[in-house]
């Protein structure tokens, strides 16, 4: 297992606090001030992890963890907890593997990167927290909930299975290359400093596949 234990736990926090680009958005007509967060490094099993911590607001419970899905890092979630963090704590971390935190030495399965999670939040001191995923974060956050359950309050699951009708490997690459091809404008975002992402979605499906 990728988490063998609390002794096999460390903790090595640097934070810096980082000013958003933009005072104030626009969000259903209102305005919106955008919190300050901080960058947050924390050693899980060997690996850093990286966190963006939102400050300010009004603390209300629970504290809310977004998590990402396959193939991508915490940053798409950036909106989402920029609207949460005026009211709760805001915890955005990066898996490992993925966006900022470092690569482990082999690739993770759904239950270790569970743990991986469940061991950063035991060492940012949050329990029954708010856990919000899309995609497959819904399956990391399931497999934390059933064998974590202490860490979580409730659970926010947007889109957490797969159509029924395209479940093979090939079916969902054959999808994905349909709708970039029928996407009128597709974002800039969408490939724009991705290179990493990207390979580990291939290196995540070809590891699977082989097994």
């Amino acid at each position: 297992p990728f988490i063998e234990g609390r002794d096999s736990l460390s903790a090595v926090v640097r934070t810096s606090v980082r000013h958003c680009k933009e005072p104030c958005k626009i969000l259903h007509g209102k305005e919106l001030v955008v919190e300050k967060y901080e960058d947050m490094w924390m050693s899980v099993s060997g690996v850093s992890m990286y966190a963006r911590s939102f400050v300010g607001g009004q603390h209300r419970v629970p504290a809310m963890v977004l998590v990402h899905g396959l193939g991508v890092s915490g940053r798409y979630m950036l909106p989402t907890a920029e609207a949460l963090a005026p009211d709760y704590r805001t915890f955005v971390p990066d898996l490992p593997g993925f966006g900022k935190s470092g690569k482990p030495s082999h690739i993770l399965n759904i239950s270790e990167l569970a743990d991986a999670l469940a061991a950063w939040m035991q060492l940012a001191g949050l329990s029954h927290a708010c856990l919000v995923g899309n995609s497959l974060a819904s399956q990391f956050i399931i497999d934390l909930t059933l064998r974590h359950p202490q860490l979580v309050d409730s659970a926010v699951l947007i889109g957490p299975t797969m159509d029924s009708h395209a479940r093979s490997f090939w079916k969902q690459v054959g999808r994905a290359a349909l709708a970039s091809i029928s996407t009128a404008r597709p974002s800039p975002n969408i490939w724009r400093g991705r290179g990493r992402e990207n390979t580990g979605i291939l290196r995540f499906c070809v590891c699977h596949l082989w097994h």
